[in-house]
């Protein structure tokens, strides 16, 4: 069984064939955005045309002191769809008994007013963090009213805890849905292998410096995929088996939402990133050493997944703390393909040039037969437009 695969494009893994395969903004600025009045006539909607999302980050261009410039503003903005992080410091009603006014700050000078039912509003405590979300009412030197906000799918930040500050090996979380992180502290090691050993392309072997971050204790589930992206691409059987069926592209969606969803940079590891997390410390073959018979304590592979992804977490994990990183399913990281390690950055970054319509993945999955697949050290590639039930990935967090 080689699982199920929705394009075919793509290089075959193992096998060696093809597989079927609010920041403050300058107030001259703001002045001259809106005496743009080509940009503004570009960019002006109704509440009868299509809604687009809007970010924090917008707040401080839907707020202008002069009355022309929040008259101009009103056009520009009201009826976007607008979403954020922020803290909650208020709950009261409105004029209307049904209907109560949630006031959120975020960010020293900026405020958004939520207009919400009571059944949604009386969800949200005063001093807490949340994600946000509702239609553009009505923008006043005072802040942005929302109308419609929606609580119904509310996500709970959790105190946020700075790489920097944080020991290795400490379980990060920065909300009630998101991947538990592991801190990974810095270091050095030897990428790839040795002349002689292994495959071409896992040559020439160098020695790469790692800054300290933060990776997901296990490859991002299905549970967590459809907290932040609200659909389901996988074929699920439970809630904590690795999401699959996502073009790498998905996966930069998904890192894009979950960093606007929580405040926090969130990406996919560099190649390096990965390798070294994986290893934890050893240059052998596997995180345990060069002994294949131990693989199955470690592993979900062809020799023990009952032909299909398993629910993570349920294996050994390596030194670090880290579950999963042989097998279960391949893992997508940021780097563009290359056919060996000449010229490959030291510094522990992605390398972002080479044939990126490919990009690397790495760890062997749930069908991969041969032990070799899965050794730290092995590379695979696949289209960006490759598809797959035995392809997901997991997340970096850097700040």
């Amino acid at each position: 069984m080689i699982g199920r695969v929705a394009t075919d494009s793509g290089q075959g893994i193992g096998s060696g064939c093809k597989t079927p395969a609010l920041g403050e903004i300058n107030l001259r600025s703001l002045v001259r955005l809106v005496a743009a009045t080509s940009l503004v006539a570009a960019i002006a909607v109704s509440a009868a045309q299509p809604a687009v999302p809007l970010g924090v980050n917008d707040i401080p261009r839907m707020i202008a002191t002069h009355e022309a410039n929040v008259a101009r503003f009103q056009t520009t903005y009201r009826a976007r769809q607008f979403e954020g992080v922020g803290r909650v410091e208020a709950v009261s009603p409105t004029a209307s008994r049904d209907l109560f006014a949630v006031e959120i700050s975020v960010s020293p000078r900026s405020r958004v007013r939520c207009i919400a039912v009571a059944d949604l509003a009386a969800n949200v405590d005063r001093g807490s963090d949340f994600t946000f979300r509702g239609t553009v009412r009505e923008i006043s030197a005072q802040g942005v009213v929302l109308d419609r906000c929606d609580f119904t799918k509310l996500v709970r930040l959790f105190p946020y805890t700075p790489v920097a500050s944080a020991k290795p090996g400490m379980v990060l979380k920065d909300c009630d849905v998101c991947p538990e992180m592991v801190v990974i502290p810095g270091g050095s090691f030897l990428m790839g292998l040795p002349p002689g050993v292994g495959r071409e392309h896992e040559r020439p072997q160098r020695r790469v410096t790692i800054e300290p971050f933060t990776l997901g204790r296990t490859e991002v589930t299905q549970a967590q995929w459809f907290a932040v992206m609200g659909e389901r691409p996988g074929n699920i059987q439970s809630e904590d088996q690795p999401v699959e069926m996502v073009l790498w592209d998905d996966a930069q969606e998904f890192v894009r939402r979950l960093s606007s969803m929580t405040g926090r940079r969130y990406r996919l590891p560099s190649e390096a990133e990965w390798e070294y997390a994986a290893r934890a410390g050893s240059q052998g073959a596997y995180s345990f050493g060069d002994d294949v018979s131990q693989l199955e304590r470690h592993a979900w592979f062809g020799g023990n997944s009952g032909g299909r992804p398993q629910p993570v977490g349920r294996k050994q994990p390596n030194a670090f703390g880290l579950f999963d990183m042989h097998g279960n399913v391949w893992e997508w990281v940021e780097d563009c393909w290359n056919r060996n390690y000449s010229g490959a950055p030291t510094n522990g970054r992605a390398w972002t040039s080479g044939e990126c319509a490919e990009r690397v993945v790495r760890g062997g999955s749930w069908f991969n037969g041969f032990p070799i697949i899965l050794r730290a050290a092995y590379r695979g590639r696949y289209t960006t437009t490759f598809r797959s039930d035995f392809v997901g990935f997991r997340v970096v967090r850097t700040d």
